[in-house]
């Protein structure tokens, strides 16, 4: 959280507060309200698939402006936003952005939105060091800050003793080698070895460098960016440039801020899981080597330089913290960061940990911050081998980024909870639930089936399973099936059938419970049959015909032909 007065903090909490804005172009020109007609600014400290550390996110600025009389430098210049409020005499920062676009509204040039990045924008190009390398983590941020111009935040401090030095790319070493009568090969395990002395065997023979050694298909090329994610992540921290335009290395930090209900809008928190995430585990490395501390959900991360001890010293500094995922619209203060830790209030007056993650600062001529914590800890993971990725990959197959997408709706529109289940809890996921927030409305996802309850599970009155499926109602614009049974059962003895109807094979069969005849209404004719299969009489097209009278009748209201003994047939008046 930006360092601003008790008085700030009030006048951003003040329910008739009053925005002020400034942006100061290319160190030198400053525009104010006048000029700015609205700026939104997006910042992130993790990637959206879940809690990780090594990340180098760059904070984007779009704002839209009034043009000034005097020319102003809009591509390739600078830009330096500010928020104030009425009544104090402070302006918070929101950064230094770097513009790559400038695009005009109108015919006459007098509107323009910008977009603009982050320091991150200037360290897209390969790192070519100009130190001796290997070298340490310190030595290395110090080089790549030179580089690319922009400077390490005074309380940047690094653990070089923990991290220790580590190899550089290929372009890396063989410049250095080449600068040198350094030696240059490939050991036993394939890693890039690094000498500045001259390779000797076990005789004092001088060897030559390893050709291979050099060979760029047996390395990754790193930019300056992912450098600093790495270090970053030998750290246990994410890189960010922070409001002053500095960089610095930063894990999430606890503040004493709190957004109570009346600082949120409608809908107030949404959590994105059914339940707080804790950090049981980190894992690290790379695909052909992979370090576990701890057991069970937590951290992701790739870096090719980790050890097992750097990540048990991470896991032994975060491991079992936990938080709440949700996602949070309220109406904001400046000073709030991604990198932060709040607590947030939820219906019920409980106050809940939220790791600010991504924040999206909206400010038109009001004011409003939407928030995200994720904490999606069940995807499967591997590691990318590709030299075009070079990071941890959340891997998902497609009904999971369904559920995925498809839950944030549910959540947003009608404050469901989602959850993914261990059923036997032998630690593989095998269901989910969406379920109301009173617990009793559901809808559950098992091996074995799914089903919908409104009395908390006791009974699924909709359901499918590998039976068939039970539903009080179906609406279908058509079906397509071989065979259905329509039947129902005697409420005290569920497995004594009253009635039924079939279809199938071209007829379609009625019956009830208790009763010798059974009807079935075939393509040519409908027939009547007893319960041992005898057809007792049918209609067709041209006939009317009865199989077996010998305790039976036909009858035309008070007469009918009755059959007799000896064979004859009588008709008669009947009483």
């Amino acid at each position: 959280m930006y360092d601003m007065s008790d008085a700030f903090t009030s006048a951003a909490e003040a329910n008739a507060r009053q925005i002020l804005v400034k942006a100061v172009f290319n160190g030198t020109v400053e525009l104010t309200g006048d000029n700015i007609i609205d700026m939104t600014v997006t910042e992130a400290t993790n990637a959206s698939a879940g809690l990780s550390m090594g990340a180098a996110i760059s904070s984007k600025l779009v704002m839209t402006i009034k043009m000034p009389e005097t020319p102003l430098l809009l591509n390739g210049g600078s830009v330096r936003p500010y928020v104030g409020l009425i009544g104090t005499d402070e302006y918070c920062p929101l950064g230094q952005f770097f513009i790559t676009d400038a695009v005009s509204n109108d015919d006459f040039q007098t509107k323009v939105t910008i977009t603009a990045y982050d320091g991150f924008s200037k360290t897209e190009k390969v790192y070519a060091p100009t130190i001796s390398v290997p070298n340490t983590a310190r030595a290395i941020m110090d080089d790549i800050a030179t580089q690319c111009g922009f400077v390490l935040a005074p309380s940047t401090v690094f653990d070089d003793t923990g991290i220790g030095s580590f190899m550089l790319s290929p372009s890396a070493a063989k410049a250095s080698a080449a600068a040198s009568s350094a030696s240059l090969w490939l050991d036993e395990g394939g890693t890039l070895i690094f000498s500045e002395s001259p390779r000797l065997n076990e005789t004092g023979t001088l060897l030559a460098t390893d050709p291979n050694a050099a060979s760029d298909s047996n390395f990754y090329e790193y930019t300056c960016r992912e450098y600093i994610g790495h270090i970053a992540g030998l750290m246990g921290t994410n890189a960010r440039f922070n409001r002053n335009g500095e960089l610095e290395f930063v894990w999430y930090t606890a503040t004493e801020y709190t957004v109570p209900r009346n600082l949120q809008y409608l809908g107030g928190l949404k959590r994105l899981t059914g339940a707080d995430f804790t950090i049981n585990s980190v894992t690290s490395g790379s695909s052909e080597n992979i370090i576990v501390a701890g057991n069970g959900v937590g951290i992701n991360f790739s870096n090719p330089f980790i050890t097992q001890e750097i990540v048990d010293n991470i896991f032994s500094g975060v491991g079992g913290a936990s938080y709440t995922p949700a996602s949070l619209k309220w109406r904001g203060n400046p000073a709030i960061e991604a990198g932060d830790i709040i607590k947030v209030e939820d219906k019920t007056g409980m106050l809940k940990d939220v790791y600010i993650m991504e924040q999206t600062l909206k400010i038109s001529g009001g004011m409003y911050s939407e928030i995200k914590c994720y904490g999606d800890s069940e995807a499967a993971m591997s590691f990318s081998t590709s030299p075009t990725s070079k990071k941890l990959q959340q891997v998902y197959t497609q009904l999971q980024d369904a559920i995925k997408s498809a839950t944030e709706l549910l959540n947003g529109n009608n404050g469901g909870v989602f959850e993914i289940t261990d059923g036997n809890e032998d630690g593989i996921n095998d269901g989910w639930i969406i379920h109301s927030a009173d617990g009793q409305k559901f809808i559950k996802a098992t091996v074995d089936g799914i089903g919908i309850t409104t009395d908390g599970g006791a009974t699924y009155q909709q359901a499918m399973t590998a039976d068939g499926i039970n539903a009080t109602a179906i609406t279908v614009g058509s079906l397509n099936a071989e065979r259905i049974a329509v039947e129902n059962y005697d409420e005290d003895d569920p497995t004594k059938l009253t009635d039924y109807i079939h279809f199938g094979e071209g007829t379609i069969t009625l019956g009830k419970g208790g009763s010798a005849i059974i009807l079935k209404l075939e393509n040519d004719q409908i027939a009547f049959y007893n319960t041992a299969g005898t057809r007792l009489g049918r209609f067709t097209n041209n006939s009317f015909e009865i199989e077996n009278l010998e305790d039976g009748q036909i009858r035309f209201q008070n007469f009918g032909f009755i059959p007799r003994a000896s064979g004859n047939l009588s008709f008669t008046k009947l009483i």
